[in-house]
């Protein structure tokens, strides 16, 4: 009895066990689910049945296929990834979300007064998508209200402003609406007719941030009063490394830059256009201010830079500050013009035969070639170039050394303490060296020192940093 005793309890503990490791298995499973997410197919769901079974992490692999209808998503948080050639044809709708698009292509929103893809509150990030062939009214391709995330590898292209009727007059293919921490990387504009708006439209406040770096913008028009490219509007703006290129427009061909009310006034309010290259852009006569490259409009002085960009084959001005108050003139140094003579302005450098430039444009010194930074014969030291300064959180560093070897930077404040982070590279005689520093979100307001090491040769220069 004893013995029948004993094993009935032998038993029961191990079937005791085994319940609670099927348990933690369980849990485990749920554990990684939640963390890694499961993977939804379309088909055989739908897109919709994808995105309304989805939890948190989720992700939704469409198969290769062209897929109608709109489509909706609230307080969901999942990554959308096409599998083969995947278009979809209608307008996507997100509203408190956190999503993903990749590697899928947006299409036919024919009359439609609403974009292809619309999100607020959101966080977004578009990869290596294609939004192509639409046509409507407003935004044609996005419009992101209140986001933050980003958008790289990405194509807008073949987009037509078509007036539906509906009451509205201005089409463009993009709009960051108080966007805050976006960035805009290696995505093309091009082949599109708009209409007022611009190809991408960034309408902030002074403490918002938009970067678009190494993005392309060509062949656009724009059949209205706005620019073709690229629109800012009263926000802290970086726009480095792109390429514009046979854009036309009313008033201005490529970049348009207005700062009324708090844009202009409050302080902080900081745009930088560097490293880009404008060639071919024009605008069509008639305007009382006609830029061909970038055409800045507004009240008050302008906080940031235009250094560094290559201007050439412009037609009309290439840059013109319609400054209202007639007290303030736009910093437009170091800029490449076309000649070694500089650009011509029919009073400040008459003998230039580079791109016009037009008033309010302080724009000496220029480069004198076309690369902005070069070595000369038998230069023994390096060169290095900084902006913008002040800055509200990113300063690129150029470096060009006549020698090769290591490269450190680092960051003090005016007590000598070292703050941020290092910088370490290696350069190559004769080669740029770029990088950017990104002050850290606990860092005040204030005067700060990077001290850079040059392959042996030391380098110090003083920044402010304006939150």
């Amino acid at each position: 009895m004893k013995a029948i005793l004993e094993d009935s309890l032998s038993a029961l503990a191990c079937g005791l066990v085994i319940l609670l490791l099927s348990i933690l298995w369980i849990l485990a499973l749920a554990l990684i689910q939640k963390v890694v997410g499961t993977t939804l197919e379309v088909p055989p769901y739908t897109i919709q049945q994808a995105i309304d079974s989805s939890s948190t992490r989720d992700s939704i692999l469409i198969h290769t296929g062209t897929y109608e209808g709109n489509l909706s998503a609230q307080d969901k948080n999942f990554t959308m990834i096409g599998n083969g050639t995947v278009t979809i044809s209608g307008k996507v709708h997100a509203n408190s979300c956190e999503i993903t698009f990749q590697n899928l292509s947006f299409t036919n929103a024919i009359h439609q007064p609403m974009p292809g893809l619309s999100a607020g509150w959101s966080d977004i990030t578009i990869r290596n998508c294609r939004f192509h062939d639409l046509y409507g009214s407003m935004e044609l391709a996005g419009y992101l209200y209140r986001c933050s995330g980003g958008i790289s590898g990405a194509t807008f292209e073949n987009l037509t402003f078509e007036p539906c009727g509906n009451g509205y007059e201005s089409g463009g293919a993009v709009t960051l609406y108080h966007c805050d921490n976006f960035f805009i990387s290696n995505s093309i504009f091009r082949n599109c007719i708009l209409f007022d708006e611009a190809a991408l439209n960034v309408v902030n406040n002074p403490y918002e941030s938009v970067t678009i770096q190494g993005c392309t913008f060509e062949n656009l028009v724009n059949t209205g009063d706005g620019a073709a490219a690229v629109f800012v509007l009263g926000c802290y703006s970086v726009l480095i490394s792109n390429t514009f290129q046979n854009c036309a427009g009313g008033g201005v061909g490529a970049v348009g830059v207005s700062f009324y009310g708090s844009g202009g006034s409050t302080p902080g309010f900081c745009l930088t256009i560097a490293q880009n290259t404008f060639s071919g852009n024009s605008a069509r006569s008639g305007y009382n201010e006609v830029a061909s490259a970038i055409l800045g409009v507004g009240i008050g002085s302008f906080g940031g830079s235009i250094n560094y960009n290559r201007f050439t084959g412009n037609i009309g001005q290439t840059i013109a500050h319609s400054e209202l108050d007639g007290q303030h003139t736009w910093i437009a140094e170091d800029n490449w013009w076309g000649d070694a003579s500089g650009p011509y302005h029919p009073y400040l450098n008459p003998e230039g035969r580079g791109d016009t430039v037009g008033f309010n444009i302080d724009f000496d010194p220029w480069e004198g070639q076309s690369e902005a930074l070069s070595l000369t014969e038998g230069q023994l030291h390096a060169t290095v170039s900084y902006y913008p300064n002040p800055t509200r959180r990113k300063i690129k560093v150029m470096i060009l050394s006549p020698n090769s070897g290591r490269i450190e930077g680092k960051v003090f404040n005016i007590l000598g303490q070292q703050v941020g982070s290092v910088f370490e590279d290696s350069c190559i005689a004769g080669k740029v060296i770029n990088f950017l520093w990104t002050a850290e979100n606990e860092m005040p307001s204030g005067i700060y020192f990077m001290h850079l090491s040059i392959v042996g040769e030391y380098y110090t220069f003083k920044f402010f940093l304006q939150r």
